[in-house]
């Protein structure tokens, strides 16, 4: 049995392309082409790209849409600075 809104079911599929490098760095996302794909209403895929939008992956850009976030290195010496300590205690808690 599925769980979680079909918000979160749209918001999690997406953020896996993304991330995944389906979707590439800087690339349109053609909503109605993902609402099709998804078979989904515009409503949840709207909800799913505010989301992604909140958490860094996607911006969108008033009367063009949104577009996969391109991460500067900056961005990625965080994320793996953040990852490291996440490792790092997760391995003292074992």
């Amino acid at each position: 049995m599925e769980t979680g809104t079909l918000t979160d079911r749209v918001y999690e599929t997406i953020k896996q392309k993304i991330l995944s490098g389906e979707f590439a760095d800087g690339e349109r996302l053609n909503l109605t082409e993902l609402a099709r794909q998804l078979n989904v209403s515009n409503s949840p895929l709207r909800e799913a790209m505010s989301r992604l939008e909140k958490v860094g992956l996607v911006r969108v850009v008033p009367y063009r849409g949104p577009f996969v976030r391109s991460l500067s290195p900056l961005d990625v010496t965080e994320i793996f600075d953040v990852r490291i300590a996440l490792e790092t205690l997760a391995v003292r808690l074992v």
